[in-house]
């Protein structure tokens, strides 16, 4: 069950069986300790009951307890490509990731005016290939940290960004804006996050703002035909 505001985002998806949806994230969903994990894993299973989802791994620290057979198990044979990073592109990423942790304490807490800040442009061929190998119907990125990826993906493919949250603390309006436009679809979690999101995005008409919140798991009837052991 989808408990959501505006589901047509995911209702639409799920009326054409047969899509196929590459998705890329740097979370993990296995194992779905944390709260991101598993909004990510619940709404892949439920976009996967009708639909082949195939799921890039963004290289990050998150991979570091990375369940790598539990993502096999989830997807299925093939569905599960994780992207690497060589030691010299490593090396590179972690120190601009330094410089920039430094300037943030030197000078005090700024707001990005680069959307794609924690973007490693050295994994930019693997994005490409594997979009161009796979030829998509929907391409679903998590997080607007990683929306440079929409840039690579067909005119004709539906581009669908998980936003997670508001990013108003960490990035400039201009920033996450550019972030967000990149996107035919947007999915929000909470109302508040979605007007938000059309502020920003005022006069990107070719971009839609869909509220999708959490996703809860069907349970099994609860026995109400007894009492016993009741307070």
């Amino acid at each position: 069950m989808i408990r959501t505001v505006d589901a047509k985002a995911v209702d639409s998806a799920k009326a054409l069986p047969d899509r196929s949806i590459l998705v890329f994230s740097k979370i993990p969903i296995a194992p779905s300790h944390g709260g991101n994990r598993q909004r990510i894993r619940t709404l892949l299973g439920e976009l996967r009951r009708d639909h082949a989802v195939t799921f890039a791994l963004i290289p990050s620290r998150q991979r570091r307890d990375c369940d790598a057979q539990g993502h096999r198990d989830f997807f299925g044979p093939g569905r599960y490509r994780p992207l690497t990073r060589g030691i010299v592109a490593e090396t590179m990423f972690n120190a601009a990731a330094l410089a920039r942790r430094v300037r943030t304490k030197v000078f005090g807490d700024r707001r990005s005016t680069d959307v794609d800040y924690l973007f490693d442009r050295s994994i930019r061929a693997q994005c490409q290939r594997l979009i161009a190998a796979l030829r998509p119907d929907i391409v679903l990125v998590e997080y607007v940290h990683f929306s440079k990826i929409f840039e690579w993906v067909p005119d004709d493919t539906l581009k669908v960004l998980d936003t997670h949250d508001s990013f108003v603390a960490e990035f400039t309006p201009a920033a996450e804006r550019k972030g967000l436009a990149r996107a035919d679809t947007i999915l929000a979690i909470q109302d508040r996050e979605a007007a938000l999101f059309d502020t920003l995005l005022a006069g990107a008409a070719s971009t839609r703002v869909a509220t999708v919140s959490h996703i809860v798991a069907p349970c099994a009837p609860i026995d109400l035909s007894r009492c016993d052991g009741a307070s």
